[in-house]
């Protein structure tokens, strides 16, 4: 007995068809897990940085997916700069997924500089946040050597804010009673106080100066540090 005739058969055939062309698939994988932003310290120079491989599911396995970096992990990074890291996860369908983004930030590393011994009929002022000093002296006296007028912490150590013909490091005692250095007489006389600098409204005044000088903030002086040199040659 014939139960379908040959043109039902092709009717249901080309049914069949349309039905394997309607569930061509067109679900994305799906991101169970990104790497989150990364920030490294460096002195100079580049580094190596290494993350995890984002993990993805999708419905036809997860060895069907081919993932795209478009940075792989182990690449190198300068000193200074920031990274944007994307990744493409891709099924045989050619459904994709890119919601895995996160930063790759290379920080240069700061490095403090240690509080160097106040000049003797001296005073030494830092902004630790600031990275700045300034050196004040006693009215009456001149120091030995130069002086600069802004000494900044660079890598370490302090530094001339000047580069060209710097003042000298350690600071220089004011134990002369006449100029030495003529080129820095001008920020002597500015940089200079009266009294007692252990005295509180002779070094209130100080830093009151040494703020002004390098523009801090009100939320800037919580990082001033003084320190009074010896007293010498009364």
């Amino acid at each position: 007995m014939k139960l379908f005739s040959t043109k039902t058969l092709k009717i249901f055939f080309f049914l069949g068809v349309v039905s394997l062309v309607t569930s061509k698939d067109t679900e994305k994988p799906k991101l169970v897990s990104c790497p989150g932003n990364i920030a490294k310290e460096i002195t100079t120079g580049s580094i190596r940085i290494f993350w995890n491989q984002p993990v993805y599911t999708d419905n036809c396995g997860k060895t069907c997916l081919t993932i795209i970096p478009d940075t792989s992990s182990g690449s190198r990074f300068l000193v200074d700069s920031i990274h944007t890291v994307r990744y493409i996860a891709k099924d045989p369908s050619g459904n994709r997924n890119e919601e895995c983004v996160f930063t790759v930030e290379v920080k240069r590393k700061v490095q403090a500089c240690s509080p160097l011994k106040p000049p003797r009929n001296g005073a030494v002022v830092y902004n630790n946040k600031m990275r700045l000093a300034q050196v004040y002296g006693k009215q009456g006296f001149y120091p030995v050597g130069k002086i600069a007028f802004l000494y900044v912490c660079i890598n370490g150590q302090w530094k001339d804010a000047i580069p060209t013909n710097p003042a000298s490091i350690p600071f220089p005692d004011y134990l002369s009673r006449t100029p030495v250095d003529m080129a820095s007489l001008g920020f002597v006389m500015l940089l200079s106080f009266n009294g007692d600098c252990n005295q509180p409204a002779v070094k209130q005044s100080i830093i009151s100066s040494f703020s002004s000088n390098i523009g801090a903030k009100p939320t800037d002086l919580i990082h001033n540090v003084f320190v009074c040199g010896q007293v010498a040659g009364k």
